[in-house]
């Protein structure tokens, strides 16, 4: 389409996308945890996310630091392709960005009249969660399906097992952890939570039936420390097909997963501090939103002579 100097144009056309047959995505992440303090857990991360359509990559890459009850965020590297639809992410690029749990906490405690205590909630969770490991105890949640004997990650010594998902133990959990969750339930919310969990628990066998059918099985790897039983690697690849999952498009022939996680470096010596340079996340979004706003729409009116 060509147009003169100084003068209008106007025209149409369709722009569309090649269809898609084969998706690849991936993540990947390194990830430091310092445990000295219990009560104040601090880690930092690193993730790369990408997607491979038909050979097209896109990827991005984040660092996560959680520390003092807080999240810090920040964008390393983005997409050229994202950046060219919202340009304005460009301006936050290598920003810290901070979230502030108990900020929220408290916020949307006091907006849906919620009055949180700091010591009772901890005494629940503590509760909520001693029974949750007692059930993960009654029950096997996962079936040895094969067991390839010793291998060697590192300098550690494992034993290498194919494991599987075993159906009937996650429904029972899922019954028993419903019903536990109802006794810290205020009683003027109750019968509504009650109502929701009956409904969910009714759809939750199909469910997982379809999540099942779409894995394989949900099956995995996972190589277990021969000496101290602890994990150090666990490992699901798998190819999920169109005639697998409902929710996918026939137009889609494969999607492609493979997650592979190795724990290493225990009891090694890690520091870990807070950005000191860190915005409030809502002041980062706010930037970013304004970008999609016309100055010209909160301008004063201008004079209209007849």
């Amino acid at each position: 389409m060509k147009g003169t100097e100084g003068g209008l144009s106007s025209g149409s056309g369709d722009v569309s996308l090649p269809s898609l047959s084969n998706i690849k995505a991936f993540l990947n992440f390194d990830s430091i945890v310092d445990q000295k303090r219990s009560k104040d857990l601090k880690s930092s991360s690193r993730f790369v996310l990408g997607v491979d359509a038909d050979g097209l990559q896109i990827t991005g890459t984040i660092e996560l630091i959680t520390a003092d009850n807080k999240i810090y965020a920040k964008l390393v590297s983005l997409p050229p392709l994202l950046l060219s639809f919202v340009s304005s992410l460009s301006d936050i690029q290598d920003q810290w960005m901070m979230i502030d749990l108990n900020a929220l906490k408290e916020q949307y405690g006091n907006e849906f009249g919620v009055n949180i205590n700091d010591e009772e909630l901890e005494e629940q969770l503590k509760a909520l969660t001693d029974e949750v490991n007692r059930l993960l105890a009654e029950k096997t949640i996962f079936d040895i399906k094969e067991e390839y004997g010793r291998e060697e990650i590192g300098d550690i010594t494992t034993e290498h097992y194919l494991f599987t998902a075993n159906r009937e133990a996650i429904i029972d959990i899922i019954n028993e952890y419903s019903e536990l969750t109802k006794q810290y339930v205020p009683e003027d919310k109750r019968e509504d939570y009650e109502q929701s969990i009956e409904q969910s628990l009714q759809n939750f066998p199909a469910g997982l039936d379809q999540i099942l059918a779409a894995t394989g099985g949900l099956s995995f790897d996972a190589w277990i420390e021969a000496k101290s039983g602890r994990l150090i690697r666990v490992k699901w690849e798998n190819t999920i097909a169109p005639s697998n999952s409902s929710d996918m498009s026939e137009e889609i022939e494969s999607v492609d997963v493979l997650i592979d996680v190795t724990f290493y470096d225990f009891n090694s010596k890690v520091k870990i501090e807070a950005p000191t340079e860190a915005k409030p996340i809502q002041d980062v979004l706010s930037t970013i939103i304004s970008s999609f706003i016309p100055d010209s729409l909160f301008a004063p009116e201008l004079p209209i002579d007849f």
